[in-house]
């Protein structure tokens, strides 16, 4: 939700734009979430 700036895009696009924000939002959070744990393992394993 941060990382895209948002100038009242909400109006101009319709239920079928914001269903594929939501899922580029969600891949995103997945990668993170991802991200961390192979960091969180990285640490662990030493």
């Amino acid at each position: 939700m941060r990382g895209r700036p948002r100038k009242n895009k909400e109006l101009k696009i319709g239920r079928a734009g914001r269903n594929a924000i939501e899922r580029e939002d969600i891949a995103r959070d997945s990668i993170r979430w991802d991200r961390r744990k192979h960091t969180i393992e990285k640490f662990r394993g030493r």
